[in-house]
């Protein structure tokens, strides 16, 4: 079996300048966890639920502690340079590839 026959081809993407709170609110509106982040037609990045949770966590600055704003811009806290593969791939080799990498999208 390849790629291809699992993959979804119809996926909801954000860009690298919209903001964190509009990539919550596409998320939840589209019941998705991941969204891969596109600029000019490339692959940019990718935005998961993990990279927003990881982000939220209180970091003492010198006013206090300081929370991420959901009017920061993606590119702040995507995963930049994300893996892909070509649809052609065999899909036992995906599994490996995500192992290998520690990766579940």
């Amino acid at each position: 079996m390849l790629v291809s026959e699992l993959m979804v081809r119809d996926v909801f993407t954000a860009s690298p300048d919209e903001t964190l709170r509009e990539a919550v609110l596409k998320m939840n509106d589209h019941h998705v966890r991941h969204l891969p982040v596109v600029e000019d037609g490339v692959l940019k990045g990718i935005l998961t639920e993990r990279d927003i949770r990881l982000h939220a966590i209180p970091v003492k600055g010198e006013a206090g502690p300081e929370f991420l704003r959901l009017d920061d811009p993606i590119s702040d806290v995507m995963t930049d340079a994300p893996i892909a593969v070509s649809p052609e791939l065999p899909l036992n080799s995906l599994l490996d590839l995500f192992l290998e990498e520690k990766v579940g999208a």
